[in-house]
């Protein structure tokens, strides 16, 4: 019988049977976080055993769109209200 052992692409921490993980996805578009089981593994998830480690994915993830190269959108804030190439963003 064949026995599966996951561990936090962060920290390094072995699943046990009653953790609450979560898995991320970082594909191009976003990232997207669910409880561990809900989005199939895979090039781009990241099994997380905890919410520390969920905030330094989210954190690096932020820090790399931050510092990348590509187009960036103007963005004006006044009076709780968000414009977008002069377009008002809901």
């Amino acid at each position: 019988m064949k026995v599966d052992t996951y561990k936090c692409d962060v920290c390094g921490q072995i699943k046990g049977e009653n953790n609450h993980w979560f898995r991320a996805d970082t594909g191009t578009s976003g990232i997207e976080l669910n409880a561990w089981g809900i989005l199939p593994a895979s090039a781009t998830t990241m099994d997380l055993c905890s919410d520390q480690c969920v905030i330094k994915v989210v954190q690096k993830w932020l820090t790399n769109q931050a510092s990348s190269s590509g187009a960036r959108y103007p963005e004006v804030r006044a009076a709780g209200v968000v414009s977008i190439n002069g377009q008002r963003a809901v």
